[in-house]
Order: C-alpha cells, then sequence, then structure tokens
C-alpha cells in the first residue's frame, strides 16, 4: 500500500481510510499520558494530535532531504554556488 503524504498537508486516500480506522479504534480520545504531555491548545482529540505529529515529521524529512539533495549538488558542482553573506548577514553575489 502506497502512503503519500504532500508537504503542504495533503494527504492520500489511504492515508485518510488509515487515521480514521485508528481514530475509531481509540474513539479519537487521547490516553491520559498524551493529554498530560503532548496537547497543546490546537490538539484537544486524537486525530489533530496525530495530525500535527504526522506534519512535523514529513516537515523534518522533507527539509533534511531538500538540505541532502542541495549538499550533493554543491559537491557535483550543479546549478550554480548558492549564495553566502557577509559578516553583518546581507547576501552577497
Amino acid at each position: 500500500m502506497l502512503l503519500y503524504f504532500e508537504t503542504y498537508g495533503g494527504w492520500s486516500e489511504p492515508v485518510m481510510r488509515l487515521f480514521r480506522r485508528m481514530q475509531d479504534k481509540v474513539r479519537n480520545k487521547l490516553t491520559q499520558r498524551q493529554y498530560e504531555n503532548e496537547v497543546s491548545w490546537s490538539t484537544s482529540t486524537w486525530l489533530a494530535l496525530q495530525a500535527q505529529r504526522l506534519s512535523v515529521a514529513v516537515h523534518i524529512a522533507s527539509t533534511w532531504e531538500s538540505g541532502r539533495s542541495r549538499q550533493r549538488c554543491s559537491s557535483l558542482g550543479c546549478g550554480g554556488e548558492a549564495p553566502s553573506s557577509n559578516e553583518e548577514g546581507a547576501a552577497t553575489t
């Protein structure tokens, strides 16, 4: 089964089905530990908490892969030099 995630928050239908099944299994309720240690004002349900956690994981993985790709490209000399900055932090060419 292919689980597809977009970096801007989109989930494929198989992901939605999986999350609905899990949500039903836990009755969309947080455990006491989750409620005490992980809940913020925006995550009052199990589904909201898991969606937030998944979003963070996808963004971290995407950023890591982007940085890794850029590093590979820099070492191969493709696409030109990345802009550098002077001591004050202003971009230089």
